[in-house]
């Protein structure tokens, strides 16, 4: 499955911390930081579900965000591979099979999120 890195606040490091996807049941989320977790998004078909973060592995959180399962995304390249360790390198992604959302596209660094243009 893919990993998705869900940004919010006042995560912790629980035995139970995890992410819902849509209506299916939850996954275990991977503490980063008390602002970001990983979870694998289970397989399921294309479409837009929300994804909610629990302490607990039952109770959501109080906001939600949404994930798109989209079919056949490819990324082609990534260029430039590499940049200074200050920051500031723009890098372009070549994908097909992606749809822009409202919301646009975020590309997560390290833990450092870049809002796509």
């Amino acid at each position: 499955g893919q990993g998705v890195t869900v940004v919010g606040e006042n995560f912790e490091q629980t035995g139970e911390l995890s992410c819902r996807f849509g209506m299916s049941g939850t996954v275990r989320a991977q503490y980063v930081s008390s602002s970001l977790v990983v979870c694998t998004a289970p397989a399921r078909g294309a479409g837009t579900v929300r994804v909610s973060v629990s302490l607990n592995g039952v109770d959501g959180g109080s906001t939600e965000g949404t994930f798109v399962y989209v079919q056949n995304v490819l990324v082609a390249s990534v260029v430039p591979s590499e940049g200074a360790v200050t920051g500031g390198t723009s890098v372009v992604l070549r994908v097909s099979g992606l749809t822009a959302t409202s919301d646009g596209v975020r590309c997560v660094f390290g833990q450092e999120i870049s809002n796509g243009a």
